[in-house]
């Protein structure tokens, strides 16, 4: 097949060819280092977002929801490649008019989780794993049959713009109370990966024909325990590590209480469960394909 038709964009983007790229959850984290990059490199950038965004250089912002109708954007843009950084179910309903409208490129984001959480005591966490599982297949089928280059990413705990639930929560207990609790001795594996480097995947896939129609693992360059991390991030506030070592029911408990407040409404008790369970995979795959480098854990 000519791979100028269908199937890449890698071709066109290895020489030099200006690509036009939509970025659909593009005020996320990961969108604050990937539209810079994109622009960097030459390329066209529109940017969804459900609201008004201030004015950047070489992107053009357009407001809108992935629950609308999106077909007139599709036509009237001529885009080549989509970079889906919001929920994958919502990247469902627009792929076929994405590619009927010459869309040959898809990259869209999952997670680790998918194999993390399949057994979580979070009914809530079921589903939407069940969600984001029977997504990728979806996306996989869809993408094949209208004959559309897909990349999927499933990346570890992500951190880097401060706008996560995760590093972000345990600053934000530091910044409060000066302390934070872990279950145990914290001994659970964590590789936390920096949204700058899961743009940078992006940009090397879009130029690497070996990511086409494969799924990858993007985890952080550092292995470290959940204290470990923690620590690591009181360091990074100027604080001593203040590190209370809190029975399960406790921290449950604690959980419980925060959820009242709107800020932690996403917090649940199978957060706790996971603090021993070790959540590190490899990105070796990545790294051979299209050169995917991470930086060690920088909070």
């Amino acid at each position: 097949m000519d791979t100028l038709y269908c199937n890449c964009c890698a071709p066109l983007f290895s020489l030099g060819i200006p690509l036009k790229v939509l970025v659909t959850g593009a005020s996320s984290q990961i969108g604050h280092f990937l539209l810079p990059a994109i622009r960097a490199r030459g390329d066209f950038c529109l940017a969804l977002s459900r609201s008004q965004q201030g004015e950047m250089k070489g992107v053009r912002w357009v407001v809108g929801d992935l629950t609308d109708d999106l077909s007139a954007l599709w036509q009237e843009n001529e885009i080549d490649t989509w970079i889906h950084l919001a929920a994958l179910p919502l990247a469902l309903p627009h792929l076929a008019d994405a590619a009927a409208s010459g869309v040959t490129r898809f990259i869209g984001f999952s997670s680790t989780s998918v194999f993390t959480k399949l057994d979580s005591n979070s009914e809530n966490e079921r589903q939407m794993i069940e969600a984001l599982a029977t997504a990728e297949d979806e996306i996989k089928d869809v993408c094949q049959k209208n004959g559309v280059c897909w990349t999927l990413f499933r990346p570890t705990l992500i951190y880097g713009a401060g706008m996560d639930n995760n590093v972000g929560f345990i600053r934000s207990m530091i910044d409060r109370f000066g302390f934070f609790p872990v279950i145990g001795r914290g001994c659970g594996m964590r590789q936390p990966v920096h949204a700058a480097d899961l743009a940078e995947a992006c940009v090397l896939a879009m130029a690497s024909s070996t990511s086409n129609n494969k799924a990858y693992n993007l985890s952080g360059g550092e292995q470290l325990t959940y204290r470990q991390m923690v620590e690591r991030i009181f360091s990074s506030c100027n604080k001593p590590a203040k590190i209370l070592h809190s029975p399960t029911g406790i921290m449950k408990g604690c959980i419980s209480i925060l959820r009242v407040m709107p800020k932690y409404r996403y917090l649940n008790q199978a957060m706790v469960d996971r603090m021993q369970m070790d959540m590190v995979f490899s990105h070796e795959e990545a790294t051979t394909d299209f050169g995917y480098l991470p930086r060690p854990f920088q909070p």
